[in-house]
């Protein structure tokens, strides 16, 4: 019988030009991937303190302010009752109820905040478990610091993020599936 025994292992040169490969690859994809990830982590932080700032402004003015949620694909538009910032696509905004006519909120704040196009607002799922994916989603938030439960869906590459507001709750939650 004849046996083949090799002890060496990996030469230093082999060792270090798979160092150098790696090095070379991750110097290109690392700052691609970080600044992906942090526009996304961004932008939910801002969508997550813009609900949390309508809950607020709603019970501090002792008024019902109405969240709307304009999806990233288009719907029926009801231009009658609203201004032209009612018919825009992927924003957040918020209106207040005068004279039968929903009038952007004066708090600026709460003005219009639009998202990227890699940050699709792309689901509204109500309490009762109607799932809306098109058009504009107004929900309410009420002066005693209550408002409609929802779940927001949200596409950013390869992930979904879901904002969930529960009813009773100021807070807002994030979480993520890949």
């Amino acid at each position: 019988m004849f046996y083949y025994n090799n002890d060496q292992g990996f030469t230093l040169v082999e060792l270090v030009v798979v160092m150098a490969i790696l090095a070379v690859m991750s110097v290109i994809a690392l700052p691609k991937l970080t600044g992906m990830l942090g526009d996304q982590r961004k932008e939910s932080a801002i969508l997550k303190a813009y609900i949390e700032a309508v809950t607020d402004d709603s019970f501090v003015h002792h008024k019902t302010n109405y969240l709307c949620i304009n999806l990233s694909r288009p719907g029926n538009k009801n231009s009658e009752l609203f201004d032209d910032r009612y018919n825009d696509n992927n924003i957040v905004n918020v209106y207040e109820l005068n004279d039968g006519k929903f009038i952007q909120s004066k708090n600026k704040i709460l003005r219009d905040r639009g998202f990227s196009s890699s940050f699709i607002l792309d689901e509204v799922i109500l309490e009762g478990g109607k799932s809306i994916n098109s058009g504009n989603v107004l929900i309410p938030f009420y002066s005693d610091g209550t408002s409609s439960g929802f779940i927001l869906k949200i596409i950013s590459g390869d992930l979904k993020i879901f904002v969930i507001k529960n009813k009773i709750s100021k807070m807002v939650q994030l979480e993520n599936e890949i």
